[in-house]
């Protein structure tokens, strides 16, 4: 069965919503902490975690739509001893996982897994876009996640 895409956005998309459909096959989150983070407005998010935790940021998404949640932070690496990313692809994407409606095209959540530092306390905070990714110039939304390590 051979299909005929008649524009490269199209062919795109259907690329983009396929890897997206096998990186969500894998994803355990058993022994992760799940904080879900508000996508419904851009305030920032304060999150408090332990030392030595592995935690996982749960965000609503809806890749058959194109769009999907990619961490932005170019300040990244002078805050990378509190936490670090265990999950992040070369878009900087998390993993995504489909609702358990069993509807095709109904969305669900892409994860961001992170495990904080052992021995170190302090506060780092990271952003998070919303977008196509082949797009430059599309709709965006951002959200801030500031995330305080140890007590």
């Amino acid at each position: 069965m051979f299909i005929i895409f008649k524009s490269r956005s199209c062919l795109l998309f259907a690329l983009v919503f396929l890897l997206n459909s096998l990186k969500a096959q894998d994803l355990s989150l058993e022994g992760y902490t799940i904080f879900a983070i508000n996508t419904t407005d851009s305030s920032n998010q304060n999150i408090s975690v332990a030392n030595n935790l592995k935690f996982a940021l749960k965000f609503s998404s809806n890749p058959t739509t194109g769009y999907d949640w990619y961490f932005t932070n170019i300040t990244y690496e002078t805050t990378k001893n509190l936490v670090e990313f265990l999950n992040l692809d070369q878009y900087g994407g998390g993993q995504y996982q489909a609702a358990s409606t069993g509807l095709l095209g109904s969305g669900g959540y892409t994860y961001f897994l992170l495990e904080s530092a052992a021995n170190k306390t302090g506060e780092v905070d990271l952003e998070f876009i919303y977008k196509r990714i082949w797009e430059t110039n599309g709709q965006q939304d951002k959200k801030g996640v500031n995330i305080k390590v140890g007590s």
